[in-house]
C-alpha cells in the first residue's frame, strides 16, 4: 500500500523527493522537500509569467482598452484559477504526508462545495447587476424616443444599439440617462420659454392693435 503511494507521489510530482515515510501527526510537519536549481527556476518563470499576464491583463483594463464584458470574464477566470491553485495545494500536502488520504478528501470536497457557493453568489450579482443595466438601458431607450430638438445637443447623438448599451457598466449608463434626462429637462424648459414669450408677444400685439383701434374711433369723434 505505502509503496503505490510513493510512486503516485513520484510520478505526479517528479521535481519533489520525499526523505521520509509516513510519519507520525506530531513529527510531520518536519519533512524536508529537496528541489534541484532547475526545478526551482522553471517554477519561478512560470510564476513570473503568470504574474505578467495579469498585470498586462489589469493594464488593458484600466487603460480602457477592454470593455465591461471583459472584466467580468477577466474575474471569472481569477476565480477559477484560485480553486484549482487551493486543490493542487491539497494534493501537494497529501503527497508530502502532511495529510492522510481521508483529510485530502475532505479538503478537496470542502473546496469544491466552497467554490460552487461563490459561483453561485458572484452569478447573482451579475444577475442583479445585468437587471439594473437593462432597466436603465430602457429608460435611455425610451427619453431618446421623446428626443425632438436637434441631435447636437444631446450627449447621446442618436440611439445606441442595444448591444452596444449592454458593454457598458451600470455606471457609464446611469450616467448617460442622468446627462440625457438633464438635456430633455432643458429642452423641455425652452419650449416653455419659448411658448411664453409667443404667448407675451400676441398679447402685446393684442393690446397694441386694441389701443391703436380706441385712438381711432376717438380721432373720428
Amino acid at each position: 500500500m505505502r509503496s503505490s503511494v510513493f510512486a503516485k507521489a513520484k510520478v505526479a510530482a517528479p521535481e519533489l523527493e520525499v526523505t521520509q515515510g509516513w510519519l507520525p501527526l506530531d513529527e510531520r510537519s518536519t519533512v524536508d522537500v529537496k528541489k534541484n536549481a532547475s526545478a526551482i527556476l522553471r517554477e519561478a518563470a512560470a510564476i513570473s509569467k503568470v504574474e505578467q499576464s495579469r498585470t498586462d491583463k489589469l493594464l488593458d483594463l484600466l487603460s480602457g482598452a477592454a470593455n465591461y464584458v471583459a472584466y467580468e470574464n477577466f474575474e471569472s477566470e481569477l476565480q477559477v484559477q484560485r480553486y484549482m491553485e487551493l486543490v493542487k495545494n491539497v494534493e501537494k500536502k497529501h503527497l508530502l504526508g502532511l495529510i492522510s488520504f481521508e483529510e485530502a478528501r475532505l479538503s478537496k470536497k470542502r473546496l469544491f462545495k466552497e467554490n460552487q457557493e461563490r459561483r453561485k453568489q458572484f452569478e447573482l450579482e451579475k444577475r442583479i447587476e445585468l437587471d439594473k443595466k437593462i432597466e436603465v438601458i430602457r429608460e435611455i431607450r425610451a427619453l431618446n424616443a421623446l428626443k425632438k430638438l436637434e441631435p447636437k445637443v444631446y450627449y447621446i447623438p442618436k440611439p445606441m444599439s442595444y448591444g452596444s448599451l449592454c458593454t457598458m457598466s451600470t455606471t457609464e449608463l446611469n450616467e448617460r440617462l442622468k446627462i440625457l434626462k438633464t438635456d430633455l429637462k432643458n429642452e423641455l424648459e425652452m419650449k416653455k420659454q419659448a411658448i411664453a414669450a409667443m404667448h407675451n408677444d400676441r398679447q402685446m400685439r393684442l393690446r397694441e392693435t386694441e389701443s391703436f383701434i380706441a385712438d381711432f374711433r376717438e380721432e373720428e369723434r
